[in-house]
């Protein structure tokens, strides 16, 4: 369990890291004058709209916010991955499901070293009956089974998303494909 506890409620949460995000510092020349006056007339609207948003209330009710209690980035991005995952429906009734998941990760050394285990029969069993919705404890098993492959071969999720991506594509999308394709086939089980 990360040193300060994990606790899926707001209190047990440690400051969250804030950054802003990255603006457009150039406009791509390719522009028409029309479409760089455009885009530069939102500008004003939209950073005053940055300015007034509380990040830091939005993102307590976010499931990020239950990832950011495992104080190591290896870490962070396995339980990032489940929370995308499971964040799906009421999150008054994903959060707890997804605190119960990161509080059984944690007492296997936090969620990169439970989805490296030596099997899946380990991770089903340390999963139990945990369900969700129509998310079963196969699929939450075979999910970490699938994540631990990637890690094992590639060291990261990052680098096994990287993997993915072409020259060609439009957007992620497609990578993103391809990333979860990679998780199904280095699966030994059928879910």
């Amino acid at each position: 369990i990360p040193a300060h506890g994990f606790r899926g409620s707001a209190g047990g949460l440690s400051p969250l890291p804030y950054n802003r995000p990255m603006i457009l510092k150039t406009l791509p020349k390719a522009l028409s004058p029309s479409e760089r006056a455009h885009i530069l007339s939102l500008k004003a609207p939209l950073e005053s709209l940055y300015r007034g948003y509380d990040y830091r209330a939005r993102v307590q009710r976010d499931p990020v916010s239950l990832v950011h209690p495992f104080p190591r980035a290896e870490d962070q991005e396995v339980a990032g991955l489940f929370a995308a995952c499971l964040a799906y429906g009421r999150a008054d009734l994903f959060r707890p499901k997804l605190v119960q998941l990161f509080e059984i990760m944690a007492t296997r050394g936090g969620p990169r070293a439970f989805c490296m285990r030596a099997s899946f029969d380990a991770i089903a069993g340390d999963i139990g009956e945990l369900k969700y919705r129509i998310t079963r404890p196969h699929h939450i098993a075979g999910l970490a089974w699938g994540v631990g492959a990637y890690l094992r071969e590639l060291g990261s999720l990052g680098k096994a998303f990287q993997q993915g991506l072409r020259e060609g594509d439009v957007d992620i999308g497609e990578a993103l494909a391809r990333f979860v394709e990679g998780i199904y086939q280095r699966l030994e089980v059928e879910i």
